[in-house]
């Protein structure tokens, strides 16, 4: 834990070092660039010296494939750092509670995620904006939670501007578990709508694929409310497509823009 808050004090520091630098900006140079909701993820990149934080809660109710888990999210962070106008550095920590039956349910902290983004080409007419997306998941929190190795994730992401009020986002990648060396592999697509200048709907569908279990096919939709420059405020479901009344999750959350 120790090494977590280190790490927190450290962007702190970096962000307020910077704000001075930045109190002269007009609020029309103000762009929110929010990783949440939704499972999929865009190509957008903090700016450089940006700090921002994402938070949210949720419930997640499993009775898949004869499970039956009750999952809350108490609290999910997500810090980002913007690095250089095409890099920022991410740190996650969520924190839960997991109910799995009659049995007592356990709490604590999730594994610390730490990982990368970077912007890899801009876009241009009908070719994408592409990023990619590294994450380590480090084995730390609840011992319940904990993997027995390091865990990597790789992604590649996509976005289209369809036209001024649609836009197109797609994410292909693999995931591992720090147990089983094989991957599951992750696909999203994900359509969004700007019903005004500071309300957003979107849908997608995000689909997971592992050698060893059945495939898991998710659709999520929600909306995103800009209130103001640097907050973003969200509410999300999901729905498993096999057994959508075995599998389904709520939540909502919000994005600052601290700097």
């Amino acid at each position: 834990m120790k090494y977590i808050k280190f790490f927190l004090v450290g962007l702190l520091a970096i962000s307020t070092a910077n704000m001075s630098a930045q109190e002269g900006e007009s609020s029309a140079d103000v762009e929110m660039c929010a990783d949440r909701p939704g499972a999929s993820t865009g190509t957008g990149v903090m700016g450089q010296f940006q700090f921002q934080w994402e938070t949210g809660f949720g419930f997640e109710n499993n009775k898949y494939n004869g499970a039956d888990e009750k999952t809350y999210t108490i609290n999910t962070s997500l810090f980002r750092l913007g690095l250089t106008d095409v890099a920022e550095l991410r740190l996650q920590v969520d924190e839960q509670y997991v109910k799995s039956g009659s049995n007592d349910g356990i709490g604590g902290l999730c594994p610390l995620v730490v990982g990368t983004k970077v912007k890899l080409f801009n876009g241009y007419k009908a070719v994408p904006q592409v990023a990619m997306l590294c994450n380590l998941t480090i084995p730390s929190g609840k011992d319940e939670f904990k993997s027995e190795h390091l865990a990597p994730s790789l992604y590649l992401l996509f976005d289209n501007q369809l036209c001024d009020k649609w836009s197109l986002g797609y994410n292909v990648g693999g995931e591992w578990d720090g147990e089983s060396s094989h991957a599951t592999t992750f696909v999203a697509l994900c359509l969004g709508y700007s019903i005004c200048d500071k309300l957003s709907a979107f849908v997608e569908n995000y689909d997971y694929f592992h050698s060893e279990c059945k495939p898991v096919w998710m659709t999520e939709f929600g909306f995103a409310w800009q209130v103001a420059k640097r907050v973003q405020l969200d509410v999300a479901g999901d729905l498993n497509l096999r057994d959508p009344g075995k599998q389904y999750a709520v939540s909502c959350g919000l994005a600052w823009l601290i700097n």
